[in-house]
């Protein structure tokens, strides 16, 4: 799963390159907003029931929920539909950049990314972690061949949106494909009887995971209603950028500590050393990565993705930091579904969305500044990742202020790190920095090395 997660992550990469490198940045705005809103959707149409079915406890009860799911997912996506298409819901939304065309790509996105989702719980239950990753690596790929086409036919702004949607197409058709001799349909229920069997889920997890996709959603939008479109693009470009090692440990180890943690019984002492042996493996991992970032990180990204996304008003590096953090929030969310404690991240969130909203709603009527906005959810973002790491320590020993302190003071390095290179650079001079600065992180990546070896053979021993 781990190797399937890397293979991907390239290909996510290769994609943003194809993306930064043959579109403009008004046209990721919208396909931003395109993954958001349908990730929004997605959410709405299974109610995070999905997550159930990794706890199933045979492989007939898993079975029924997919089937279960599927149908349900159906339902709601068809009373979304009608009522978007009865309603003119684009002169509301006009000014925010969302078209008729649009809103019904949030609703396909979304009810494709909801079946790609059940589909990889299911697999996950059976222990198919090479499939999902293969299967994974397919449509991201074919992401990239439909990038480049509908490029070449000159398709417009909605092109990298439509070949996203396209892909999760294909992902859907193949899970089905692997998976339709398992189903049986006639034995349904009702719909609405199976959510009110699972309602622990929507009521639980539901709520924060929609709030924070809306919530990254909002300074893009704002900026849009400003004007600045372009710079909305090239915020939400950097973000998603930054994110990406994120969401590769989510998609790879987060599902992998998710299985493990459920083998554990609830028994905490062990669910800490797991988490506690992958917390400092991250952090190993993150010292180096932040670092290199921080020096060439205007060589890196014009490189990759081309120099038009460094023509900004705001420093690149500061966004990075909101990925480098998302690194240790991103995989522990399952503890809280294993321990049932999920009302503990639907308070943190509510709380870190109140703040975050309220803010840029001052900023935006106070000042009308884009570059306020951008930083404004940055150093909140910076504090909900820290809060949320903390609170799934807080889980398994009680303790939060300890973690969380402990966050901030590495929020702090992070800073200080980006002036400190600087002025170390300036100091040594190019050539003398540069060796200076790669003998450092080799030495750094031998002794690393040898400690992450260790943890992970401490892990296997669990």
């Amino acid at each position: 799963m781990m190797i399937g997660g890397a293979g991907l992550t390239l290909l996510s990469f290769l994609s943003m390159g194809i993306i930064g490198n043959l579109f403009s940045s008004e046209s990721f705005a919208i396909f931003r907003l395109v993954l958001t809103y349908g990730a929004i959707f997605s959410l709405l149409f299974t109610l995070r029931i999905d997550l159930s079915i990794v706890v199933s406890k045979t492989n007939k009860e898993a079975i029924k929920k997919v089937q279960q799911l599927i149908v349900q997912v159906f339902f709601i996506f068809f009373f979304f539909y009608s009522v978007f298409n009865l309603f003119n819901f684009e002169l509301i939304l006009y000014d925010f950049g969302i078209t008729q065309t649009i809103l019904n790509l949030f609703l396909f996105t979304g009810i494709f990314l909801a079946f790609t989702e059940i589909f990889i719980q299911f697999f996950i239950f059976k222990n198919r972690y090479k499939s999902v990753s293969f299967i994974q690596i397919i449509y991201s790929l074919f992401f990239s061949v439909m990038l480049i086409y509908l490029y070449l036919i000159n398709y417009g702004d909605i092109s990298p949106s439509l070949s996203r949607l396209m892909s999760l197409v294909l992902g859907t058709l193949i899970f089905l494909i692997l998976l339709f001799r398992d189903f049986n349909f006639k034995k349904i229920k009702n719909p609405f009887t199976f959510i009110i069997l699972n309602k622990d889920y929507p009521l639980k997890n539901l709520p924060y995971s929609i709030s924070t996709q809306f919530t990254q959603s909002i300074p893009i939008l704002l900026l849009i209603y400003l004007g600045s479109e372009s710079l909305a693009g090239k915020f939400a470009f950097l973000l998603s950028l930054a994110m990406f090692p994120g969401m590769f440990l989510n998609g790879s180890m987060g599902k992998v500590f998710f299985r493990k943690t459920a083998e554990f019984n609830a028994d905490k002492a062990k669910i800490f050393k797991l988490l506690d042996m992958l917390m400092k493996i991250t952090l190993i991992i993150t010292i180096p990565l932040s670092l290199v970032f921080f020096v060439y990180y205007d060589l890196i990204i014009s490189l990759l993705f081309g120099s038009t996304w460094l023509d900004l008003s705001f420093d690149p590096r500061l966004i990075f930091i909101c990925g480098l953090l998302y690194f240790f929030s991103s995989w522990p969310e399952r503890i809280f579904v294993v321990l049932n404690k999920q009302g503990l991240i639907l308070k943190n969130q509510i709380i870190f969305d109140a703040i975050m909203l309220s803010m840029l709603l001052i900023i935006f009527y106070k000042t009308r500044e884009p570059n306020y906005i951008i930083y404004t959810y940055i150093f909140i973002n910076f504090l909900y990742h820290v809060a949320y790491a903390s609170l799934s320590y807080f889980v398994v020993t009680n303790k939060f202020r300890k973690y969380f302190i402990g966050g901030l003071f590495f929020i702090l390095f992070l800073i200080l790190s980006i002036y400190f290179v600087e002025h170390l650079n300036v100091v040594l001079g190019n050539l003398n920095f540069t060796l200076f600065f790669w003998s450092a992180l080799t030495l750094y990546a031998i002794v690393a090395f040898k400690k992450i070896k260790t943890l992970f053979k401490h892990i296997g021993n669990l």
